[in-house]
């Protein structure tokens, strides 16, 4: 009896578990974990038949797309060995990873890419030599921990057929990507993002107007995921979460 408990408690645990991992969460001032999704500044969570949500202004410390923010502290100071990620009024900090190349024969080549304002960008290795960073030998490329992935975009996606690098932001069984373009809005340029979804070798683009449709075809099982983004409880703002989700189904 006591073994069926334990097996049915360690059950649960996992359930639990497995439940968190594709949600955010906040931190209270009181220390209690609570899980969601954040979207702008509140995290929504369902609790049987309604959706609580909570601000996260009185929060010291988020996770949204499984990075970790905390509070920013006035006088906050980085160095040039850290990268930083913005989010509202928390701030993500973690170490500067060694930046690489992919060619397309799978040699990596690790060292520090630079972007000079003219010319293509490059990588430096530790011996000295330099490798250009181009799309007729450059597959992927790293930098500042950020990783930018060679496709070959389509209409409608873009109006002609080109080779891009794709910011990756998550990878799995579908892939998420981000895509921006310089716009020229009331004589201020500003940059439009996309995002693109890989999925079967695939690339989708996701309309900011009808991304819900989009995303319950893309993803029609499991049906629970469907019915999260039907019911709104998964946005355009949590593409990492949806992509998450159906990784681990």
């Amino acid at each position: 009896m006591k073994l069926t408990i334990s097996i049915f408690l360690c059950f649960v645990s996992f359930q639990i578990q497995a439940q968190n991992n594709v949600l955010d969460y906040l931190v209270t001032e009181t220390n209690d974990t609570i899980y969601g999704v954040i979207k702008a500044d509140k995290l929504y969570k369902i609790k049987k038949d309604s959706t609580l949500t909570y601000s996260i202004s009185k929060a010291n410390i988020i996770r949204k797309n499984d990075i970790i923010y905390k509070l920013k502290t006035e006088g906050f100071k980085t160095d040039k060995n850290l990268i930083t990620k913005e989010y509202k009024q928390f701030i993500s900090v973690s170490q500067k990873q060694q930046d690489y190349i992919v060619n397309k024969e799978s040699d990596t080549v690790f060292g520090e890419i630079k972007d000079p304002f003219f010319g293509a960008k490059f990588i430096k290795n530790n011996s000295g030599n330099k490798t250009k960073i181009c799309k007729e030998q450059t597959l992927t490329y790293r930098k500042n921990n950020v990783i930018y992935d060679l496709k070959h975009i389509t209409k409608p996606i873009l109006s002609v057929d080109k080779d891009v690098f794709l910011k990756r932001l998550y990878k799995g069984e579908a892939s998420l990507y981000e895509y921006k373009v310089l716009r020229n809005d009331a004589g201020s340029i500003n940059p439009k993002t996309f995002y693109i979804i890989e999925k079967e070798n695939q690339l989708h683009l996701i309309s900011n107007i009808d991304y819900k449709q989009q995303l319950v075809d893309l993803f029609l099982n499991p049906i629970i995921l469907g019915w999260k983004i039907e019911t709104d409880f998964y946005s355009i703002e949590n593409l990492y979460l949806i992509l998450k989700y159906y990784d681990l189904s």
